[in-house]
């Protein structure tokens, strides 16, 4: 009994992390986008284009908005989202992309 209280303490515990990462990534990239852009973030769409592990946790997120598109990278060693590449212009296709999930 004990055992399988710890696995499930151990299950909720990494979910939790997962869950923080991924609303943590969506702040810092549309704060990041916004700057970059520059764009106002509630013009903003969200994608994660990777994701790794059992947990889904998001590694390359693409943002869209204000006719531009830029992807962003998560570095595990410093824990810090970068802009992967330059900042382009969105074609028409990429005008409106669906909200990453959180």
């Amino acid at each position: 009994m004990l055992t399988r209280l710890c696995i499930v303490a151990f299950l909720v515990t990494a979910g939790t992390a997962c869950n923080r990462h991924n609303k943590r990534a969506t702040t810092t990239v549309l704060e990041r986008a916004a700057f970059d852009f520059p764009c106002a973030q509630s013009e903003l769409s969200l994608a994660v284009l990777e994701a790794r592990g059992a947990r889904y946790m998001a590694t390359h997120i693409a943002a869209y908005g204000c006719g531009k598109r830029a992807i962003y990278v998560f570095n595990s060693n410093t824990n810090t989202w970068f802009l992967d590449g330059d900042v382009s212009s969105a074609s028409a296709a990429h005008a409106v992309q669906p909200k990453m999930k959180n």
